[in-house]
């Protein structure tokens, strides 16, 4: 984990699959922890992921990477999971989820970026908005 902000977190993995599969199971471990709470004792998160230049400054890391990956989580619903094309491609085939394009993340990314996101077939997972296996 690089830092908190917040509610946040900013966290880099050397690997994007790596970064799935964690994204993944932490919302399927949300999803179970909440099934056991009242809904006002609920915690869901978002999680946007960019594969991208980066820049270091000491502890810390920004740039076009890690923006991007700001604005994918944005896009993302409650107990969801958005990724960048590039991550879609670098994943796919590597690990059994399903990912959805949602044209949509153009105007919030940058022109000419799609958003990838669960897909609503794979219902179950996290409100039917991350990819699951299968």
């Amino acid at each position: 984990m690089v830092k908190t902000t917040g509610d946040g977190m900013l966290v880099e993995f050397a690997s994007v699959v790596d970064a799935v599969a964690c994204a993944v199971a932490i919302q399927r471990g949300m999803l179970s922890r909440n099934a056991e709470e009242p809904e006002d004792k609920h915690i869901v998160f978002r999680i946007g992921i960019n594969v991208g230049d980066i820049i270091i400054d000491g502890e810390d890391i920004f740039g076009d990477g890690v923006n991007i990956a700001a604005r994918l989580e944005s896009l993302c619903a409650p107990g969801g999971l958005c990724i960048s094309p590039t991550a879609n491609d670098q994943v796919r085939d590597k690990l059994p989820l399903s990912f959805a394009d949602r044209a949509d993340g153009e105007e919030h990314c940058a022109p000419g970026r799609r958003v990838w996101a669960g897909d609503e077939r794979n219902r179950g997972v996290a409100r039917g908005r991350v990819a699951t296996s299968g």
